[in-house]
Parts: C-alpha cells; sequence; structure tokens
C-alpha cells in the first residue's frame, strides 16, 4: 500500500508515520511519502501512484478539500485529518472514507486504513473482472475498424505498433507499412475503442501496443523501443503505471 501525508507541521506527519509503521499486519507492506502543502502534494502526484492519501484540512496556501476538488477524479483513497470538526460534512462529499480529528487516536487511523484497504480490494477485482472481459472480447476478434479521409479501413489488431496523437486526428504506424495510416479521429476516441489488454497510453500523445515493445530504457520518464526500432517516450506521469503493466 502506498500512502501519501500531506500536512503542514511536521510532527503531524511525523506522527501519522509512526503510527502507520507500527500498525500490526501493515509496517513490512507499505511505502510513504510526504507533502508540507498541497503544492508540493501535486508535484509528488505526478511520480509517486498513492492508494491512499492522509490529507489535513488546514493548511496555509490551499485547503486539503479544495485541493481535492481541483484535482476533480482521483484513484486513490482519502482520509482527511483535521483538528476542525465542522468540514466533516464538506470531507464526506468530496468522498472521503474516514474523517479523523487532531490529536490523531491509533485506534482511528487503524479503523480507517481497514476500510482504505477493503476499498483497494474491491477496485482491484473490479479492474481483474473488466480486464478478463475484454480480454474475452479482445480474442473474439482479431480486426478493428479506422476511419480514415476516404472512409474505413479494417486493421489486424496485432499489426499496430502505436499511434501518435496529430490534434484531432491521429497517425497510426502499422507493421509493414512505411507511412503511418492517418485516422479522422482523435486519439482518446481511439483509446476508448482499443482493448486495453493489449494498448496502453504511455503519454498523453502516444498508445503502443504491448506486443511489439522491445525495450524500456530508463529516464525522467524513459522510452520504449518498438518494433523496428522505433521510439516512443514514456511521459513521467504514465511511467509506474506502465512499469505495473509490463511486470505484472
Amino acid at each position: 500500500m502506498k500512502i501519501l501525508i500531506v500536512d503542514d507541521e511536521e510532527l503531524s506527519r511525523n506522527a501519522i508515520r509512526m503510527s502507520l509503521q507500527n500498525m500490526p499486519n501493515l509496517s513490512t507492506k507499505i511505502q510513504i511519502e510526504e507533502a508540507s502543502n498541497t503544492t508540493k502534494a501535486e508535484e509528488k502526484l505526478k511520480s509517486f501512484v498513492p492508494d491512499v492519501v492522509l490529507l489535513d484540512i488546514e493548511m496555509p496556501g490551499e485547503t486539503g478539500i479544495n485541493f481535492l476538488q481541483r484535482l476533480g477524479i482521483v484513484t486513490f483513497q482519502t482520509v482527511f485529518i483535521t483538528a476542525y470538526h465542522e468540514y466533516a460534512i464538506q470531507a464526506f462529499k468530496q468522498n472521503a472514507i474516514a474523517y479523523i480529528l487532531k490529536p490523531i487516536d491509533d485506534v482511528d487511523l487503524k479503523v480507517a486504513m481497514q476500510k482504505c484497504h477493503t476499498q483497494i480490494k474491491l477496485r482491484k477485482k473490479a479492474r481483474d473482472y473488466t480486464l478478463l472481459k475484454e480480454l474475452v472480447q479482445h480474442l473474439s476478434y482479431k480486426k478493428i475498424a479506422i476511419p480514415t479521409q476516404n472512409g474505413l479501413d479494417f486493421i489486424e489488431l496485432e499489426k499496430i505498433v502505436y499511434l501518435a496523437a496529430s490534434g484531432s486526428y491521429t497517425e497510426m504506424f502499422v507493421l509493414g507499412n512505411t507511412k503511418p495510416i492517418i485516422i479522422s479521429k482523435n486519439i482518446k476516441h481511439l483509446e476508448a475503442t482499443l482493448p486495453k489488454v493489449d494498448f496502453i497510453r504511455v503519454h498523453d500523445s502516444s498508445i503502443v501496443n504491448r506486443k511489439h515493445i522491445v525495450k524500456y530504457v530508463k529516464g525522467s520518464g524513459g522510452y520504449l523501443v518498438m518494433t523496428n526500432d522505433i521510439l516512443v517516450n514514456v511521459s513521467k506521469r504514465k511511467k509506474e503505471f506502465l512499469m505495473k503493466l509490463l511486470l505484472s
């Protein structure tokens, strides 16, 4: 379980970290990162993908609630930690899984983490089911209809190496073709169409077919070497997600 503690008080962060590390059945399975304000937390989220965010509310610059609202849809579980009980309603409107008052009670924190653990397992089961369903669908067909400027092209999925965004159009690089196919749809539309079992969004402007990945080269985000030595950049934000998929 990856946990991000966001609190402007160092003593509070230290107390939370110590409590988590001493928690039975949790201490050897957690990775903890810290941020002293929402600006640093947002920067941290670019490279660290938490399962749980323990979020203070009253902080200089921006409250935890405003921060969460600004982020929009998030994939982590949120536990609000604050000295002020009057924020409870606002916190739960942000789908917080728990609301803990300072000074933090170890029992309250343990209950909150158990709730988070349960939700994470449920999400994983739902995700596994979705991937299994997509795999079955994927096995039932081997071609995809691609809208082009001239009509429809039927492309074998296994031959698609990667896709690159080009404004409101997308360039599809196919094995055996020297030039890309220009598709009259944006890359977001195609991401929703292609089976996620094989096709991975590794950058805002790129989707790759994992079957054509030859090598991953480390870097800030790094890059992939694809079939025929095509190089595709990986964004820092997508790097950890990509590693999880490739190593799973």
